[in-house]
């Protein structure tokens, strides 16, 4: 049986404007500032030192923004989509339906599912509303199926303990003898 895709979640593309607009400007104007405040030929070691502490931080953050993507898929079986942690590294994750014990929306425009495992959130995601309802309304049909439950047989009736009881009963004059042959025809199917 294959797979149905129920919803897919895509990037929101303000992400890449937040990092392309103001995060790479802002990192380039730091980095730029710190260049021209170490004259060359001069000890300017605060100047690098600052350029290393505050620049190059920038600069990766913003790159992290431009780089990295992250994407949700749900389907009737699991929920499979790219994570990114660290701003820079990004991992593929694949969630089996069953494994899924909760899910959540955050910031920023994030959807945070729960395993028993811990908790994965895909951030940044367009359309978080729809791909949230739908994984929802997977988890509660989930919970809601009604499982099969296979009842017991009964045991079978010990015929010969029974008949030996009833019997019993006739000799010690409790039954009559049309008595006991009625519950003997019963007992074997008569």
């Amino acid at each position: 049986m294959e797979e149905k895709v129920i919803a897919v979640g895509k990037e929101y593309l303000i992400k890449k404007v937040i990092g392309v607009v103001c995060l790479l400007p802002l990192a380039l104007f730091v980095i730029l500032c710190f260049a021209m405040l170490s004259p060359a030929g001069s000890g300017g070691g605060s100047a690098v030192v600052m350029l290393l502490v505050y620049g190059l931080p920038l600069l990766a953050i913003a790159i992290g923004f431009l780089r990295t993507s992250q994407s949700i898929t749900v389907t009737d079986k699991r929920v499979f989509g790219s994570v990114t942690r660290w701003l820079l590294f990004t991992r593929r994750v694949d969630l089996p339906l069953d494994s899924i014990s909760s899910v959540g929306t955050g910031w920023p425009k994030a959807i945070s599912v729960a395993t028993s495992s811990g908790n994965v959130a895909f951030k940044w995601i367009k359309n978080q509303d729809e791909v949230y309802t739908a994984l929802n309304c997977l988890l509660m049909e989930r919970q809601s199926a009604k499982s099969t439950v296979i009842m017991p047989q009964p045991a079978q009736p010990n015929t010969a303990g029974e008949l030996k009881q009833y019997k019993e009963l006739l000799d010690n004059g409790v039954i009559t003898q049309q008595e006991f042959d009625e519950k003997k025809r019963q007992l074997l199917g008569l």
